[in-house]
């Protein structure tokens, strides 16, 4: 679960305004939520440093092969005809 505070952080401004900082937990399921600590921006540039990361859960020889399947759609004549094809005509133009 994912748990979102809207108050984290209060920060104030030179005549006294509030302006409120969102702090994310993310819980285990098992512990108490007080427990868990908060995502720091060390964590945050650790994550999004993993989500960018392009090759890191596919390498470029499983993209190839995973890209060069077989596509398939409905013909836009004939909804009852599937086409199968190594081109993809909607997105290729053919």
């Amino acid at each position: 679960m994912v748990y979102i505070y809207s108050d984290y952080q209060v920060i104030y401004d030179d005549v006294g305004n509030p302006t409120y900082i969102a702090g994310i937990k993310v819980g285990d399921g098992t512990s108490y939520l007080i427990d868990m600590p908060f995502i720091t921006d060390g964590m945050t540039a650790t994550i999004l440093a993993h989500i960018t990361n392009t090759t890191v859960h596919l390498t470029d020889a499983e993209r190839e092969f995973w890209n060069n399947k077989i596509s398939c759609y409905l013909d836009t004549q004939d909804s009852e005809n599937l086409i199968l094809s190594k081109t993809d005509y909607i997105l290729e133009g053919g």
